[in-house]
């Protein structure tokens, strides 16, 4: 699985970086596109895919100022599956999962409901707005500790199908 990073972006930690003390009112960035590359064939099923990387610990420690952290953006599948659902997941660490041999992507397949972030229903070739929010990802983002995990809840994807993440904002609260 390629990196998925929505939040370790330079974008993000730039903005935090430029922050001061007092009020701050809300920072809005652009993040560059992301594609998350599916690394096995996957069917409606309890699996959740995660990164094998902590996508957070590169943000500075003003995080720990953070009061609300939104994502949001456009999700495209292409492939030669037929994905109409994921859920996304944020994990803060990898206990209780596989890491595949080969290290390209961590697989958990118990009860992953305690780390949903929000599910997004997918449009084959079409950009489909979403929104990430809420306190797992606020929490996440505070800790600089989280592993972005995608499930496929609807219809199928193929290894080597693609999800563009694109013409995204990230909007930090303090």
């Amino acid at each position: 699985m390629k990196k998925l990073s929505l939040l370790a972006l330079p974008v993000l930690a730039a903005a935090l970086s430029g922050c001061g003390t007092g009020l701050i009112p809300p920072i809005t960035r652009t993040f560059d596109p992301i594609i998350f590359i599916f690394p096995a064939p996957a069917a409606q099923s309890s699996v959740v895919f995660y990164s094998t990387t902590n996508q957070l610990d590169a943000l500075p420690a003003i995080t720990n100022l953070i009061n609300s952290v939104q994502i949001g953006g456009n999700a495209t599948y292409t492939g030669l599956g037929n994905l109409t659902s994921i859920k996304v997941y944020l994990r803060p660490n990898k206990a209780g999962c596989t890491v595949q041999t080969d290290e390209s992507y961590i697989a958990c397949t118990g009860d992953e409901s305690a780390y949903l972030v929000q599910s997004i229903s997918i449009i084959k070739g079409q950009p489909v707005p979403f929104t990430l929010s809420g306190t797992l990802l606020n929490k996440a983002v505070q800790n600089r500790l989280g592993y972005l995990g995608v499930q496929v809840t609807g219809g199928g994807a193929l290894q080597g199908d693609k999800l563009l993440i694109d013409g995204g904002n990230v909007t930090v609260r303090f």
